[in-house]
Formats: C-alpha cells, sequence, structure tokens
C-alpha cells in the first residue's frame, strides 16, 4: 500500500490473505499513525449491485479523519470506490 499520506486505498479481499483471502470483496484504506487503516468495504451484494460501508470511530486514533458513519449502495464497484474517495476525501481533516 501507498506510503502517501493522503492516499486513499482499495484493496481486494484476496490480496490481504488470511481469513479474507476467500472473500469477494474489497477493504477500504486510510493512512493514519501506525501505516494504513481499515475503514469500510465494498462488498458485491446477489443482485450485482455493491454495499459501501464506512466508518471512522475516535477509538481508531485516526486522526486525520473526522469520525464518521456511511452505507450505501451503488450499481457497480466503479461507483463505489469513487464514493468511498469522495466520501472520505469529504471527512479529511485541514492539515494544521
Amino acid at each position: 500500500m501507498p506510503n502517501n499520506p493522503t492516499a486513499i486505498t482499495i484493496v481486494h479481499f484476496n490480496e490481504l490473505g488470511g481469513l479474507l483471502e476467500s472473500s469477494n470483496g474489497y477493504g477500504v484504506f486510510v493512512p493514519c499513525a501506525f501505516g494504513q487503516m481499515n475503514v469500510g468495504a465494498i462488498l458485491p451484494c446477489p443482485d450485482g449491485r455493491y454495499l459501501l460501508n464506512i466508518m471512522i470511530s475516535k477509538e481508531m486514533e485516526i486522526f486525520a479523519y473526522e469520525t464518521c458513519e456511511f452505507s450505501e449502495e451503488y450499481e457497480t464497484f466503479d461507483a463505489a470506490a469513487d464514493a468511498a474517495r469522495k466520501f472520505l476525501a469529504s471527512k479529511r481533516k485541514p492539515e494544521q
């Protein structure tokens, strides 16, 4: 994953290995003090749409972003990925 401090990264679960390796979906990651933190997922729905879920809580200690929750369905993966990037960009705190 990139070291860009503002990069929002979307990675297929099979690239992550472990228990998620066989899952059909994508993790949504943002930079944090320790590298990258998973803050959401894009999951395929049985009807062919994609469900985007994002959550950042204060306990996650991701100081560059406001706490937030978001969930919405999209017609395509690309639409869900674009929505994830736009939503998270809108929750990024100004540099201090």
